[in-house]
């Protein structure tokens, strides 16, 4: 969870980023070609923002509840 939450605040931070200075992720060697997370993934059809937004609504969509205490043991 936290990995992908990771992620996702890059996605957000380069995505900002990009449209406050535009030259700022400019692919090398091509003229007009962005990084993916550019624009928030725009070229892309915005899959770098969506599939980190999609994976934490799976990981708490399949989350398994555990009661207070399972899986510990007093014995050492």
């Amino acid at each position: 969870m936290y990995t992908i939450s990771f992620e996702l605040l890059g996605v957000i931070a380069v995505g900002i980023w990009s449209y406050a200075d535009g030259s700022a992720f400019v692919a090398q060697g091509q003229a007009g070609d962005t990084t993916v997370w550019a624009k928030f993934g725009q070229g892309y059809g915005y899959v770098p923002l969506l599939l980190p937004i999609l994976g934490l609504w799976w990981l708490r969509h399949t989350r398994r509840d555990v009661p207070a205490g399972a899986g510990r043991t007093d014995e050492r």
